[in-house]
């Protein structure tokens, strides 16, 4: 059982542009990292000099190293639960069967889901559960965050039809 964030390539051209990718988010985060820490020691430098004019420097340099933690922290706290995992048809069944025993919720609807995104396809089975929570059984690992994020607004929002 694989969770959904997991890379899984399937052709070379895939781990290099996923190689290209990790190495262009290394540089930007490096950068980022660096802006962060210049401001914060300029930040410092200015109140201890007593100069006023860059002291907002600090709080700048702080909010950009803690801003990312609390969108990561908001966004786990205001979704709903939604379990993803990337299962074959075989553990399909077991894999609802303990969702529902382990929570105590009832299965309201299991749904088959091929959801376009501008990048390709996602398919996999999306359950709706008797509290309104969900868990997407992906098929494919294609835009599984995007498909994964649609979903939750879909759980969230519609109690008729899921797909």
């Amino acid at each position: 059982m694989k969770l959904i964030g997991q890379f899984a390539p399937s052709t070379r051209s895939e781990v290099m542009l996923g190689w290209i990718g990790l190495a262009v988010v290394g540089v930007f985060l490096l950068a980022w990292v660096a802006i962060a820490i210049g401001c914060i020691m300029v930040g410092i430098g200015t109140i201890f000099r007593g100069e006023r004019a860059l002291i907002v420097c600090f709080p700048a340099g702080l909010a950009v190293v803690l801003l990312p933690a609390l969108l990561f922290y908001l966004d786990r706290r205001w979704y709903p639960r939604i379990s993803q995992f990337v299962l074959d048809d075989s553990m399909l069944t077991y894999t609802l069967a303990r969702e529902s025993v382990a929570t105590s919720r009832i299965i309201d609807d299991v749904r088959w889901v091929e959801h376009r995104m501008h990048r390709g396809y996602t398919r996999g089975y999306l359950v709706k559960f008797s509290d309104g929570s969900g868990i997407f059984v992906c098929r494919s690992l294609s835009n599984s965050h995007e498909l994964a994020i649609a979903l939750r607004n879909v759980v969230k929002h519609s109690s008729t039809s899921l797909a």
